[in-house]
């Protein structure tokens, strides 16, 4: 009777950790995160975002209210930058960003975006799974 009502105490409290109670952990889950912010006024219409890491590389067509219905689910971009969410790329601590306009011509990079951890997500506490992470980062100027 006592465990029970531990546990239910733990899920009452928002999935904090109750493993220590021999409570099993809760099932919420949680995406990675990266945003990534452009210097004001490096693009102002449509173009294209192409990301690369590890080998992997996606191009993504943005800014343009004509294809903003082909984008994943897990990829928003703007002229103000752009955010991953629950992407290979988001959950790396660095990606490259090329960005060229809608004739290919080179905008800006391809440069290499730090993307510093800012907080860390435990929906479940932190002795359960999953671990996500969000993440910061800004294309700099050539």
């Amino acid at each position: 009777m006592l465990r029970t009502w531990i546990a239910l105490a733990c899920l009452a409290l928002g999935g904090i950790s109750c493993s220590d109670t021999g409570a099993s952990c809760t099932e919420v889950g949680c995406s990675n995160e990266a945003v990534v912010t452009y210097p004001g006024g490096l693009v102002s219409g449509p173009y294209n975002l192409t990301l690369q890491n590890s080998g992997q590389s996606e191009t993504y067509a943005c800014n343009d209210p004509q294809t903003a219905a082909e984008l994943p689910p897990e990829v928003d971009c703007n002229a103000g930058g752009f955010e991953l969410t629950d992407s290979d790329f988001g959950a790396r601590s660095t990606v490259t960003v090329t960005i060229t306009d809608t004739d290919d011509n080179l905008i800006a990079g391809p440069a290499e975006v730090v993307l510093g951890a800012v907080e860390t997500l435990q929906p479940n506490g932190p002795d359960c799974e999953p671990t996500c992470v969000v993440r910061h980062g800004r294309l700099l100027e050539n």
